[in-house]
């Protein structure tokens, strides 16, 4: 399914709902592919020149989350993905099995969460481009880390789910990659049970 269109008012509209949090509905982002990424939110914009960088930056940090972990989403949002010509920001979040990152070497685990774990950096010149990072383990239910994993799972889909904080709900983006063959993105964060 391709990326949809932005609304009127430059943002993509919100995806399926996914849950709710105190009163507040949450989405799910569109999935897509970062081919599909690069496309929509970089070469399709030709006098852009911002998104060429924040873009390319977003394809490291996939190809470093891949040489990490075998099968995780990344959602991507902020300023990035509303369709302003220079945008300045995105937000990236990592949301990752437990299982899949109790796998991980105790340096890995250490990498990863110092470098997903709630970081901004700025680059570029005067520092004028800014990259907000976030990461979501997610338990089972049973597991003793489940209800707190359902928290931060929702907490940064509600994050990603505002590009712009003081606009509401709108849509953001959703990359699956999963060396073990998982076509569906539901399969790897289904919806929490309430």
């Amino acid at each position: 399914m391709p990326i949809p269109d932005f609304g009127n008012d430059g943002l993509l509209p919100p995806g399926r709902r996914f849950d709710e949090w105190q009163g507040t509905p949450i989405h799910w982002g569109h999935p897509c592919t970062f081919a599909e990424v690069e496309k929509r939110f970089d070469e399709d914009v030709v006098h852009s020149l911002t998104r060429p960088a924040l873009v390319n930056e977003i394809g490291r940090i996939l190809d470093f989350a891949k040489g990490h972990v075998d099968c995780f989403v990344l959602f991507i949002s902020g300023a990035l993905v509303t369709s302003g010509v220079d945008p300045r920001s995105a937000f990236i979040v990592l949301q990752v099995t437990g299982t899949e990152f109790e796998q991980l070497d105790r340096a890995e685990r250490w990498f990863i969460q110092r470098f997903f774990g709630d970081l901004e950096y700025s680059w570029g010149e005067s520092d004028e481009l800014i990259m907000q990072t976030g990461l979501a383990i997610t338990y089972p239910e049973g597991h003793h880390k489940h209800q707190e994993s359902k928290t931060s799972a929702m907490i940064h889909r509600s994050i990603a789910g505002e590009p712009i904080p003081s606009e509401g709900a709108h849509g953001y983006l959703e990359i699956l990659e999963c060396d073990e063959g998982v076509d569906e993105i539901d399969t790897v964060t289904t919806a929490p049970a309430s």
